[in-house]
């Protein structure tokens, strides 16, 4: 029996007989490059290796069951990489776009533990290591930490990549080198390929460096999550990435809210307006979140789900998932945190993500008869931020009480309605609360104006009516309505209350203009409950 020196993996043996094959044919006498690594190359084995490449040229799946080796979370042992339901998708996605000849873009919201980054990571690989040479990889990631456990996985699939595909006779061209002693960047000198690891904290020593591919992990939290300073290492990083075929550029990231610049991108991608095209990837089609039924129980499930499942599973969602998710959400206090963690769709991911600091308290707020305002009425406040609203306040069974809201097309229409209502409530008083968004343009001092003007009845009329939520009032603003649920002192008309301060993120309340208008009824009004007088300087 003829002894094998360099076995191939399971499920590579046609291609060891390919290299076998190729024993026979007569050399080719190379020519010399001095300043080439590879000028030393067998140049039989160079043509054996690359037969061996050839059926993985146009079959990244084939290549990356037979030829890469990941770790398995549950044993902890390398396992050849068999793509996962979602995986094949997303892979046929980009394959879809290289194969017309159009450069691959993707924006990729991920539910968690499917493998997301894993397989970029492999498709990047599959482009260095099969395709072609030379091609120049970047990897930026949230942190550096996050980036470290990037490359720990590029680092395995070169260790376990296997030996008959190996080109060379020098064992030492296939180990990650340090490129030319830089510490972020790796040379691969048998595929004449580099591999540049960073995080969004320091891009700038991209800046005048050309790459073909790259894999922006987590993007959703660079620059802290601010939109600009994360805008701005985007451009950074994919302006190395030339906009020609065989060039890959994957951003991808769990949701952190709907305000930042992940988010305005991926609504960018849904439109139709990015050069990204916009993959999710829900949790039911992940293939571990499944809870295998007998008939008995697969026709009883329906009666055991809510109407949110029930929805789930008109829409399509096998009962095997439904019964997986139903017991999941017993680990969890509210949907809203397992949605978070496990969302159905995109719109589910960035609405659910945000960490709101009403989170332990939204289940205490009362519920509230709604009936009409005449007379229960006792603080309107203009709301302002990215809608207009006017909300009403009543103090009614020793709670704070949010009554009626009337929403306005701007800030004209918004004092309009507030002149009508206070006409209907004599005695009630009137607050502006404005939540300023970055970058646009204030109303909040042409509505105090106005409503003097008009001669309303405003709060605190000697001094400025006008509360604006910003870093310095907004932490007192979020205390006081924290202290006023836990003692069950806020009740509220609209049913879905709760779940708007659920998704309340302090980051960004402009976006929650309903949760500022309740804050701000509640600096006022609670001093009425009190029986202490307010100080208007607290406020400005």
């Amino acid at each position: 029996m003829e002894k094998r020196e360099n076995p191939a993996p399971q499920g590579s043996l046609r291609n060891l007989r390919s290299l076998r094959s190729l024993r026979s044919l007569e050399p080719c006498a190379p020519a010399l490059n001095t300043l080439n690594p590879l000028s030393s190359l067998n140049p039989l084995k160079a043509r054996a290796t690359k037969a061996c490449h050839s059926p993985y040229e146009e079959d990244f799946e084939r290549w990356c069951e037979e030829c890469v080796m990941i770790t398995d979370k549950l044993s902890g042992r390398g396992v050849p990489f068999r793509l996962n339901a979602a995986q094949r998708r997303v892979a046929r996605i980009m394959e879809g776009q290289r194969r017309a000849g159009k450069p691959v873009r993707i924006i990729m919201l991920k539910a968690r533990q499917w493998g997301g980054s894993t397989l970029v990571q492999a498709y990047m690989a599959w482009h260095q290591l099969v395709r072609a040479k030379g091609r120049n990889a970047l990897i930026c990631a949230h942190v550096k930490d996050a980036a470290a456990m990037i490359r720990a996985t590029y680092t395995q699939l070169i260790g376990c990549y296997p030996e008959f595909l190996k080109e060379g006779d020098d064992p030492s061209l296939w180990k990650l080198k340090p490129y030319q002693q830089t510490q972020g960047t790796l040379w691969l000198p048998a595929r004449e390929a580099r591999l540049s690891i960073t995080s969004a904290n320091n891009p700038d020593g991209l800046r005048g460096a050309s790459f073909h591919l790259a894999h922006l992990s987590e993007a959703a939290f660079w620059g802290d999550g601010d939109p600009r300073a994360a805008s701005s290492i985007v451009r950074t990083v994919c302006g190395t990435v030339p906009s020609a075929p065989e060039t890959v550029i994957v951003i991808e990231s769990t949701a952190n809210g709907p305000d930042n610049w992940f988010a305005a991108e991926w609504r960018r991608a849904v439109a139709g307006k990015s050069d990204k095209l916009p993959v999710f990837v829900p949790w039911h089609e992940i293939e571990i979140y499944r809870t295998p039924l007998t008939p008995e129980q697969r026709a009883a499930l329906p009666k055991q789900l809510d109407d949110y499942e029930l929805r789930l599973m008109a829409e399509g969602v096998s009962a095997e998932a439904l019964a997986w998710y139903h017991a999941k959400r017993r680990e969890y206090s509210s949907h809203t945190e397992m949605m978070a963690e496990f969302p159905s769709t995109a719109e589910e991911a960035f609405a659910c993500s945000v960490k709101s600091p009403f989170g332990d308290f939204t289940e205490r707020c009362g519920h509230a008869e709604k009936r009409v305002i005449e007379g229960r009425c006792r603080l309107f406040v203009a709301s302002i931020g990215e809608r207009f609203i006017l909300a009403s306040f009543g103090l009614e069974k020793g709670c704070i009480t949010a009554l009626e809201q009337f929403a306005a097309p701007d800030a004209a229409e918004l004092m309009k309605k507030a002149a009508e209502e206070l006409r209907k409530n004599p005695g009630a008083e009137l607050v502006i609360a404005e939540a300023p968004k970055p970058g646009e343009t204030r109303h909040g001092r042409w509505c105090v104006r106005y409503a003097r003007r008009l001669g309303l009845p405003l709060c605190y009329a000697a001094e400025e009516p006008l509360l604006t939520l910003t870093d310095e009032t907004l932490g007192e603003m979020i205390d006081v309505q924290r202290h006023l649920l836990a003692q069950g002192m806020i009740a509220d008309t609209l049913p879905e209350a709760a779940e708007l301060y659920r998704r309340f993120d302090p980051a960004a309340p402009y976006r929650h203009t309903e949760v500022a208008a309740r804050m701000a009824a509640s600096v006022i009004l609670e001093n009425e409950l009190t029986g202490n007088a307010p100080d208007p300087a607290d406020f400005f």
